[in-house]
């Protein structure tokens, strides 16, 4: 009966994707600036593998398309390109995606087909066609340094972080289509906050995430900006943050994670890194079996159970 319960336990983790049997993969930038040495790297949480994907580029934020199996990233620079990048999800077919000197954050709507970028120098929010970076359009305009960015496509929405030396440390949103900018937080909120970097939306359960680069602390906050609280203090200079399910993932000195309600603070990646982590950072899921193999893994193993209950009531009859 325990092996039965136990694998019954194994099967449902597996069909339903809640638990950690899956196997995740984490891309992130790590750079060592001595050298210089800049590379996009992955690290597979459950077989603990370490690899680089793409040499001679940081990324500010990484976004996933993961419809085509492709990433872009800004902060980007190869070479004697810079701009945003694009590249398949094992590093291959790297395309400089958009020149520009001045993109940090990316974010992406694939179902529009657009791609949205932060351009703290052009101290605005563009955005452009997904499929070849035409027609490119101001969505928000007269900011001081937008840096990471994240798309709420239920309500329209764009969140972003602003801060930096031009004395605006605030988290803000506007419309997509248009409208006044909104202040969600600002650097004299109480508690105060210093330099906001990295920010990610669970937009189902109307949370709003951001960290604190220059105190060391991630917030969560209602979309709205209301309901702040301190959700994870006592860190170095927090910079990207990502969610995935029911994970909070950020990039600090080392690479971290915790429940979506600040509990289960977990290292991910703390060995084998360059001397710098440069704040990109996304998740997703690596190949697993597909639901017929697992039922079918399931059956077997049920009739295997079954079998030998029946010949151990037999031996006992006897």
């Amino acid at each position: 009966m325990k092996r039965l319960l136990g694998l019954l336990a194994v099967i449902t983790l597996l069909i339903s994707g809640t638990g950690n049997v899956l196997a995740e993969i984490i891309v992130f930038s790590n750079s060592n600036l001595n050298a210089p040495d800049y590379r996009i790297r992955q690290y597979d949480n459950l077989g603990g593998n370490l690899s680089d994907v793409v040499l001679g580029s940081g990324a500010r934020q990484i976004a996933l398309d993961l419809q085509n199996s492709k990433m872009y990233w800004g902060g980007g620079f190869i070479g004697g390109d810079s701009g945003i990048f694009s590249a398949n999800l094992d590093g291959s077919d790297v395309r400089l995606f958009l020149e520009s000197a001045d993109a940090y954050g990316v974010a992406l709507d694939v179902t529009a087909g657009r791609i949205y970028w932060a351009g703290p120098q052009q101290r605005k929010i563009q955005s452009a066609r997904l499929s070849d970076g035409g027609d490119i359009r101001d969505v928000v305009v007269g900011l001081t340094q937008p840096r990471d960015l994240a798309l709420d496509l239920v309500h329209g929405m764009v969140y972003w972080a602003e801060g930096g030396d031009r004395g605006v440390d605030a988290v803000r949103r506007a419309s997509l289509s248009g409208g006044p900018i909104q202040d969600l937080v600002r650097g004299w909120n109480n508690p105060a906050i210093g330099q906001p970097n990295g920010i990610a939306l669970d937009v189902l359960n109307d949370r709003l995430y951001y960290s604190d680069l220059d105190y060391g602390r991630i917030f969560r906050a209602s979309l709205d900006g209301s309901n702040r609280s301190v959700l994870v203090s006592g860190l170095g200079g927090p910079m990207g943050l990502f969610i995935d399910r029911s994970w909070l993932y950020w990039v600090d000195d080392k690479i971290q994670r915790s429940r979506l309600d600040g509990t289960m603070i977990e290292d991910v990646v703390t060995t084998g890194l360059l001397g710098s982590l440069d704040g990109g950072i996304a998740v997703y899921p690596s190949a697993v079996p597909e639901p017929s193999t697992v039922v079918a893994f399931a059956s077997l193993s049920l009739t295997g159970i079954g079998i030998g209950v029946w010949r151990r009531r037999q031996q006992n009859a006897k």
